[in-house]
């Protein structure tokens, strides 16, 4: 429930982030598109002052012109001069301050042209053509040259300025997209599923101690090899069919497990990223084979099969033991498991349908794949000159159970523990069978 609320949550927000950034960017084209248009509007107005300059000129030359109406062309002249005030007081309008000097050099520019146009009519209207004439060719067309110079600068100014505030609007979109996505980006990392839980560390309470009479459990683990467990095994707990220890994958001591697939029938496993010397710890496979060689008593296993269980990054660890009298498998160790669960453990028939009972019968590893969060499990036969004796059973997690050099190590252990069973029994205090042994630790 909390998990969906979180969906629900993070859609809702995604939505209100999208639409804000969308109103954002429409925003941001409004204003390009307003700058835009104000680029236009410069434009116009400089060819709206382009032509009233000139129609200020013509009127001017036909002052002097034989022939021509003073009165005529004098009212055309004032009405261009009063359309060319117009126009450069719409290009002042909303201007900025970066504007003032080029602006303020154009007006300049304007008001002397006006000037001279006032002392041209008087002298035209008083009859000196050649005063007028003076002005109109020298002076007033160096004023109108000039007014049309500094109006080129301001469009210039203001084509500068607006490109710089569309960039900057599009950079601000840019933005705005790009803090969108990573909003996206985060939802869909928290929406993920999640990875099977980190498996809780051994506290005190899940430790036992060794059997009460260890060397008996050593000594019958050796025997059979001979087939002398079948002569003195005792029955153990209820029947395997009710039986299943805590947190084994596909249920390793149950009677129904989810189907299994012999390991020469697996597929190829895809290759892992990680470096063989992080997936396989050799120096210390190494070692642990070498300490199992030389063990003399059940006290040496604990920590022996600690490093086991550590190396193949299992969370617990099963020695299950042929009983002959009950035709299947009985516990003989145990690793990682809480002690409470140890009286759970029972016989497993031979004919069982499950990785273990599997894996002896044919004498061959099985493998039992991980399901969501649920791990996966290897079980490795315990084979000797005589046959099966024996299932090693690991829990794996972390789909180790599909590395093939994770199951050559289990292999290895298995066949290491097999030794174990070679030498014969030795007194006849040693063919009493134990209970299973948690070995985790004191």
């Amino acid at each position: 429930m909390a998990r969906r609320a979180l969906r629900i949550i993070l859609f809702v927000g995604l939505l209100v982030a999208t639409a804000l950034a969308g109103y954002q960017i429409w925003t941001y084209e409004q204003q390009r598109a307003a700058q835009d248009r104000r680029v236009d509007t410069v434009h116009a107005l400089a060819s709206r002052v382009e032509r009233d300059v000139q129609e200020m000129r013509a009127g001017q030359r036909a002052y002097v012109a034989t022939g021509q109406g003073f009165a005529f062309w004098k009212t055309r002249v004032d009405a261009a001069s009063a359309d060319l005030k117009v126009a450069m007081t719409a290009m002042n309008a909303g201007a900025s301050d970066r504007l003032t000097d080029v602006l303020g050099t154009a007006d300049e520019a304007r008001v002397d042209l006006e000037r001279l146009e006032r002392k041209i009519a008087d002298h035209a209207a008083a009859g000196r053509q050649q005063h007028a004439a003076d002005l109109i060719f020298a002076d007033a067309l160096q004023a109108g040259l000039t007014l049309d110079r500094a109006v080129d600068h301001v469009v210039d100014a203001v084509e500068a300025e607006s490109f710089g505030e569309r960039a900057s609007l599009r950079r601000r979109e840019l933005a705005v997209i790009g803090m969108l996505a990573a909003a996206g980006l985060l939802a869909a990392l928290l929406l993920l599923p999640t990875g099977a839980p980190v498996a809780a560390e051994e506290t005190p309470e899940s430790v036992a101690r060794p059997a009460t009479n260890p060397s008996s459990a050593l000594a019958e683990l050796r025997r059979a090899k001979g087939e002398t467990l079948a002569e003195a095994p005792r029955r153990m707990g209820k029947d395997a069919s009710a039986a299943r220890v805590p947190g084994q994958a596909g249920g390793l001591g149950a009677s129904t497990v989810p189907a299994m697939t012999p390991l020469a029938q697996l597929p190829a496993p895809p290759q892992s990223p990680l470096p063989a010397d992080v997936l396989v710890d050799l120096p210390e496979a190494a070692r642990i084979c070498s300490e199992l060689a030389r063990v003399q008593s059940i006290d040496e296993l604990p920590s022996l099969v600690a490093a086991l269980a550590r190396t193949l990054d299992a969370l617990g660890v099963i020695i299950w033991i042929k009983d002959a009298d009950q035709d299947g498998l009985r516990p003989l160790l145990t690793h990682g498991y809480p002690a409470h669960t140890l009286s759970q453990l029972g016989i497993i028939p031979s004919t069982a349908d499950n990785a273990t009972a599997k894996a002896f019968r044919l004498a061959q590893p099985q493998v039992v794949a991980s399901q969501g969060t649920s791990p996966g499990a290897i079980t490795v036969p315990l084979v000797t000159t005589t046959g099966c004796v024996g299932v090693m059973a690991a829990e794996l997690r972390h789909g180790r159970e599909q590395i093939p050099s994770t199951v050559a190590l289990a292999r290895i252990f298995a066949a290491q523990f097999a030794t174990l069973t070679s030498a014969p029994a030795s007194t006849d205090a040693d063919t009493q069978p134990t209970p299973a042994t948690n070995i985790t630790g004191a």
